[in-house]
């Protein structure tokens, strides 16, 4: 049954990337978008990795986390339809329920770095959304309160596979 699911993933991913006209291949996507889930029991100081992958009509966002304890590293993906793609890495935290991180991406060859959240909930997870202004070259939430988590992709919950 997992390996149907995964060739359901791979399928629905490989024909929302065959729909844009960007000159990277959907393969090549998904296997930067891709790590291994240990088989173990999780104990302190144990790495968790967390897969999610979102899709609305022809547009993808890719995110793989590697939570250990409360701090998180991992990969963020947007593929938006007729858009800039942008992809590249967050560092942060959780708290509760809520993941907060600095994304720093590259788009049209431009590094930046944006704050980013997300809460989860019922095994996926939802960006959050806020006035942000930029402060020491960095896009960051005014108020983090009031962040809205409802106007976003639902990222699903995925088995991370190679």
């Amino acid at each position: 049954m997992k390996k149907i699911a995964k060739l359901i993933v791979i399928t629905l991913i490989i024909v929302a990337c065959n729909n844009s006209n960007k000159t990277e291949t959907s393969v090549d996507t998904l296997e930067k978008a891709t790590i291994s889930k240990p088989n173990v029991a999780v104990k302190p100081d144990t790495k968790i990795y967390d897969c999610y992958i979102g899709m609305l009509k022809k547009d993808t966002i890719i995110l793989k986390l590697i939570i250990t304890d409360n701090s998180v590293v991992g990969n963020l993906a947007y593929n938006f339809f007729e858009k800039d793609r942008n992809k590249g890495t967050i560092k942060g935290f959780v708290t509760g329920d809520t993941l907060f991180a600095k994304y720093t991406f590259y788009s049209e060859g431009v590094e930046s770095v944006r704050e980013v959240a997300f809460l989860t909930k019922n095994n996926s997870i939802h960006e959050g959304y806020g006035e942000q202004s930029e402060k020491n070259g960095e896009t960051v939430f005014v108020n983090k309160a009031k962040l809205d988590f409802t106007k976003s992709i639902n990222l699903k919950n995925i088995d991370c596979f190679n």
